[in-house]
């Protein structure tokens, strides 16, 4: 049982390094086209972007109002995001991306 630092200290200092080893490494491909039934539709790409606004709104609001599901929104959402035009926030907010 760990009562303090001291303890867990303890105990990992007794682990020689041969028994550590870091995990192997993961292959990432970024470019790996999506399953059939997994590709973004342009129109609900089009349709998230106008669903928008620069005030955080609900994601549920924003499937709501692009007809799709929140699943999907959120994914899209996350495209939106890595391209720089959409923000997402703590709580299931995201709005438009504010220029810098």
């Amino acid at each position: 049982m760990v009562r303090n630092a001291d303890d867990a200290i303890e105990v990992v200092s007794k682990i020689s390094s041969r028994e550590m080893r870091a995990p192997a490494p993961v292959g990432v491909a970024f470019n790996y086209p999506a399953p059939d039934g997994l590709s973004i539709p342009p129109e609900q790409s089009q349709a998230v972007k106008q669903a928008r606004s620069f005030t955080p709104t609900v994601i549920e609001d924003i499937a709501l109002a692009a007809s799709i599901g929140v699943d999907r929104c959120a994914a899209i959402l996350l495209k939106l995001e890595l391209s720089g035009v959409a923000e997402t926030f703590a709580g299931g907010l995201a709005s438009r991306a504010l220029e810098p």
